[in-house]
């Protein structure tokens, strides 16, 4: 019995480590994002490209670091509101996805 405990526990971490794996970082959300004709922005589409263009795009994993991201290259309001509905857009699929896990 403690033998198939021990296996299903093993089992369970396999899982749970996996769907950290699947779940992507702002940066790869970002990258992956295929242009959808007539869905989101004009202004989260010029974010993505800027974005998409910065060698130096860091890893963001929260809404202060994507304020401090902005405010370092000097990104203007419309640009602003671009990359928060980017945020928005990224945190709602997350979001879904460790729903459906």
């Amino acid at each position: 019995m403690a033998a198939l405990l021990d296996s299903a526990a093993a089992q369970l971490r396999r899982r749970s480590a996996c769907r950290d794996i699947l779940v992507p970082s702002f940066r790869d959300y970002l990258l992956a994002r295929k242009y959808d004709f007539g869905r989101g922005s004009e202004a989260a589409w010029r974010f993505i490209a800027l974005a998409r263009g910065d060698s130096g795009l860091p890893d963001i994993g929260d809404r202060r670091e994507l304020e401090k991201y902005l405010a370092r290259n000097d990104f203007s309001g419309e640009i602003r509101a671009g990359a928060h509905s980017a945020w928005r857009s990224f945190t709602a699929y997350r979001s879904g996805i460790r729903r459906e896990q």
